[in-house]
């Protein structure tokens, strides 16, 4: 008589089976893949072609299901795959969205993406579309190499990793493309853009030439008086009122014909950056420079080439050969219309600017708040203009006509001013 656990042994291998067969047969096994059997619409997969619909003409695909037996798991509806052909005047694209209809898989995603992805996504009733799940599911996928089970959600995300392989396998060989040449396709733009990796932006804060690196939030595809684009959420680190936190940008690029060399688009993967690793050293060590004129309550005393943005608008000034102080006092005396907005860390906490790893210094700002001493103007200087003052002594022999006792005074002066700046340090105020 067969033992209990070999009975289940037996039940867990047939049901692996039963799996396996599910598999092949809406797989390979009919000559087309998971994601071209799940796209096709109608009263069974299989019957329709997606292309014949449009945005005026939708219907989701049935919901996969897993075979139904004594031995496999219980029954249940896994995802939906929508494909939708939009013609829109001068706009032709394809989306595809999922479903996922079981709410034990939903829960599961969601832990899972707690886990493994550091982009904004979450699993609800709603479709999302492949698009935003691409870079999630090469995660899943890689993650899912190692994890086996036998319940019905562990078969289910089975499911969704093999219709996930296929769909992106035709997205990979175009980004690899991309790779190679440089050059970027619109249709498959988004595919270079994964949330939680490092972009580079040039002229930063709308200053041509100052180039910063930012962190990417996350990634949309709008369209706009039938005019595509996409939406990208950046966030760099920042200080306002002596705390430090993220400070979040939307940068955007529209939609173009034929290809454009991907440095060119203003926002890129820094892994597209000709010399990426110097680069990356270089902002590291002007993260810690930011750190250091901002936190505190001192100053430094410097000399200013270059522009500045001013604050509460879009306009540059010129404040060359100027010689500067940097307060830090600026960010917590400035008014809340012009401190930048910023935003708290994991846990809930502000970034402590001592304990910053090199990724995060990657990703401090570029610029130090200032102030013109002759008019009172205030802006965002940026740190890579900031050198050593020349110092310019006073003659007191040619200062004909002031008294000695005032000569002596004024030489006094400009040597303790000396030793005050070069030994101070913190926020930034600029004067003639």
């Amino acid at each position: 008589m067969q033992s209990i656990q070999q009975l289940r042994q037996r039940a867990r291998f047939r049901a692996r089976y039963n799996f396996i067969l599910f598999l092949h047969q809406y797989g390979h096994a009919a000559g087309l893949t998971i994601e071209e059997k799940a796209t096709k619409s109608g009263g069974s997969l299989g019957r329709a072609d997606p292309r014949a619909y449009s945005v005026r003409n939708v219907v989701a695909s049935e919901p996969l299901q897993l075979p139904t037996n004594t031995l496999s798991p219980a029954p249940f509806n896994i995802l939906e795959v929508t494909t939708i052909n939009a013609d829109i005047t001068t706009l032709s694209y394809t989306e595809t969205f999922i479903k996922i209809n079981d709410d034990d898989l939903r829960k599961e995603l969601n832990e899972l993406a707690g886990k493994i992805w550091h982009g904004e996504i979450s699993f609800g009733l709603g479709p999302i579309s492949a698009k935003r799940l691409y870079h999630f599911m090469a995660r899943l996928i890689e993650h899912r190499k190692c994890e086996d089970g036998h319940s019905s959600v562990s078969c289910a995300l089975q499911v969704l990793v093999y219709w996930a392989t296929s769909f992106n396998s035709t997205i990979e060989a175009k980004v690899e493309e991309m790779q190679s040449t440089m050059a970027a396709e619109f249709e498959y733009l988004w595919a270079l853009f994964e949330p939680g990796k490092i972009m580079v932006i040039e002229n930063f804060r709308g200053m041509k030439g100052l180039t910063a690196c930012v962190s990417l939030v996350g990634v949309e595809e709008l369209t706009d008086d039938d005019t595509r684009k996409l939406r990208l959420t950046v966030q760099t680190i920042d200080t306002a009122s002596g705390k430090y936190g993220y400070h979040k940008q939307i940068f955007t690029i529209r939609s173009f014909v034929g290809k454009e060399h991907v440095c060119d688009l203003g926002l890129y993967p820094l892994s597209y950056h000709k010399d990426s690793q110097e680069l990356e050293k270089r902002l590291v060590s002007r993260g810690r420079e930011f750190i250091q004129l901002t936190s505190g309550d001192c100053f430094h005393y410097q000399q200013y080439e270059g522009k500045v943005f001013l604050d509460g608008s879009d306009v540059t000034s010129d404040w060359e050969g100027k010689r500067i102080m940097v307060d830090c006092a600026l960010n917590k005396i400035r008014s809340s219309s012009v401190v930048p907005k910023i935003t708290r860390g994991r846990g809930n906490s502000w970034l402590d600017p001592d304990k910053l790893t090199d990724e995060e210094l990657l990703i401090c700002s570029g610029t130090v708040p200032a102030i013109t001493m002759s008019g009172g103007t205030m802006g965002a200087a940026a740190i890579d203009c900031l050198r050593p003052v020349e110092w310019r002594d006073i003659s007191v022999a040619k200062n004909v006509g002031l008294a000695d006792d005032t000569k002596a005074k004024m030489e006094i002066v400009m040597q303790v001013a000396k030793a005050g700046f070069g030994h101070q340090q913190s926020t930034v105020i600029l004067f003639q």
